[in-house]
């Protein structure tokens, strides 16, 4: 079952291609973008595994086998959670990118501020064509938080600074935010109750954390902590498909299998906390 998950995230990451484009030219053709971190992942197999959850409800109801299979609605918002995370990073690393542009002229070094513009004003369209207004203003709001999380860590000088309640604060914000909508949202698609959307958005709330943790830098424990409270939060799941789908995909996480261990090691800065969370 899981390798229907692995085809559809290649098929979301050629769809997050297509939407890219401006003028028959992709984002990556002007800017350095990688996509090879693991929220790139997660993000939308969290989408996945919700859409699928009403469906094995459906089937089972029926007494008929269910055979997994994603349509151009669902793959669409796999890919506007990866990206909604791009934009993010984009905008993070504006400093960065503005050296590396392709693009010459004045326009350059504004052109990473616009493109991540372009991506948020993009999705949020592509949100009502697929008809998913509905989730317009949770994802809206989302991305509000994210950009608030990232201002206050951008007025940090060093993380080291920050108290641990600061710091989870900010990552409940770039990170944790985002990853629960993802699984709520893929479970609304399909009909789930609010409590089963709630139960899939905890699960991403921990994975987001998780993520958020490796992808600053902090101590592994942090991470070790977060997978730890995501796997204590799947005890609560009943028996069956999704379940199985969770752990692995908790599993895969929280191994090697989307993280780049090089992306750990070149952070300059480790921040340690010896006990609780």
């Amino acid at each position: 079952m899981w390798e229907s998950i692995e085809v559809a995230l290649q098929q979301v990451m050629v769809n997050s291609g297509r939407l890219m484009c401006v003028k028959r030219k992709k984002l990556t053709d002007y800017l350095p973008l990688e996509m090879d971190s693991s929220p790139y992942y997660i993000l939308p197999a969290l989408v996945l595994i919700g859409t699928l959850w009403g469906s094995f409800k459906e089937a089972r109801g029926r007494k008929k086998a269910m055979r997994v299979s994603f349509g151009p609605r669902v793959l669409d918002l796999a890919s506007i959670f990866q990206l909604v995370y791009l934009a993010a990073e984009v905008h993070d690393r504006v400093d960065e990118l503005r050296e590396k542009t392709v693009i010459k002229g004045e326009s350059g070094p504004y052109f990473s501020v616009l493109a991540g513009d372009y991506l948020y004003g993009r999705l949020l369209q592509r949100l009502c064509e697929i008809e998913c207004s509905a989730r317009v203003v949770p994802l809206a709001r989302v991305i509000c938080l994210m950009n608030d999380g990232g201002i206050r860590r951008k007025e940090i000088a060093h993380l080291s600074e920050a108290g641990e309640f600061l710091l989870r604060e900010i990552l409940e914000k770039e990170f944790a935010v985002l990853f629960a909508e993802a699984g709520k949202t893929g479970a609304w698609l399909n009909g789930c109750s609010a409590a089963e959307e709630e139960m899939l958005g905890k699960i991403g709330w921990h994975l987001g954390l998780a993520a958020g943790a490796e992808e600053r830098g902090l101590s592994p424990a942090w991470r070790e902590f977060y997978y730890q409270r995501a796997e204590e939060a799947l005890l609560s799941f009943p028996e069956g498909e999704i379940k199985q789908l969770l752990r692995l995909l908790l599993s895969k996480a929280e191994g090697s299998a989307w993280r780049k261990e090089e992306n750990y090691k070149e952070k300059k800065e480790i921040v340690q906390w010896p006990s609780a969370i």
